[in-house]
């Protein structure tokens, strides 16, 4: 339903709340980009990530990850956040990096350094060689795209094949023995707790429209009827349960405060 109208402007109904955009970790973790998380975390990159303004960060599929696991975890702290620093950008464009102003030839320098290059064919965006799986993903402090393979500062002159789905890897090494997505263990508790939490989330595969800008990731619904429910709720209480929306996520909101009750409700309105 939408432009209801009221006394000083319009409510679109929806079916699910819109959740602010969260820091890195959690919404890496949560579009299952666990390697490129805990990564992070080991390198001495976390706290940059967490508290620079503006970012835009190319994150690599866990995938590119699992292919490189033995090669990756053999790096020094150093040499990881070095690797790492060349996947993110600090306003080096003068804005958020979201596709509308990674425009063809766009070069980008990086916060290792060193730069590289956006390239578009095929109807798709590369970044070096890297193709962009899914793009702009909201953060707390930026915009996040997923990429199929890791970024290196020894191959700026990378450029891809738009005839392949996937690129060939800059980077040669060895997966672990076991297949695993290296560096998922350093990944704080809070972190891991949240994965399964009640925030919506996506995966590396789903679809995030440039559209959508100012709202939270897209998310998974249940449409099966296509009926809407009601539902009224207390905004004093500590917690939201949503497991009577049938439209909605039909999960739990818990501990939730009054402050980020209120946080989440104001993104349901808009008023001209």
């Amino acid at each position: 339903m939408a432009d209801l109208g009221f006394d000083n402007g319009l409510v679109h109904v929806i079916d699910t709340l819109l959740v602010p955009p969260l820091p890195l970790l959690e919404t890496a973790s949560q579009f299952s980009l666990t390697g490129f998380a805990g990564a992070v975390v080991h390198s001495s990159l976390n706290s940059t990530a967490a508290e620079m303004p503006n970012l835009t960060i190319f994150a690599p599929a866990n995938a590119a990850f699992e292919a490189l696991g033995a090669t990756l975890q053999g790096l020094s702290p150093g040499s990881l956040t070095d690797l790492l620093s060349y996947h993110v950008v600090n306003s080096s464009i003068g804005s958020v990096g979201y596709t509308p102003v990674l425009a063809n030839g766009t070069v980008l320098v990086t916060a290792q350094g060193a730069s590289f290059t956006i390239t578009t064919a095929s109807n798709s965006l590369f970044v070096n060689s890297a193709r962009i799986l899914q793009s702009d993903i909201l953060l707390k402090n930026g915009v996040l795209h997923v990429i199929d393979n890791l970024l290196s500062p020894n191959a700026t002159a990378a450029s891809p094949d738009p005839s392949l789905k996937t690129q060939a890897p800059v980077i040669q090494g060895s997966r672990l023995s076991g297949n695993e997505v290296p560096f998922t263990e350093h990944l704080p508790s809070s972190v891991t707790s949240a994965m399964n939490s009640a925030i919506p989330t996506g995966t590396a595969n789903s679809t995030f429209d440039v559209g959508d800008i100012g709202a939270a990731a897209s998310t998974t619904t249940d449409d099966a009827d296509g009926a809407m429910a009601s539902q009224s709720a207390v905004a004093t209480s500590a917690e939201i349960d949503l497991s009577d929306f049938r439209g909605g996520v039909g999960r739990r909101y818990e501990g939730m405060g009054l402050e980020r009750v209120i946080g989440l409700m104001t993104l349901v309105f808009v008023l001209l």
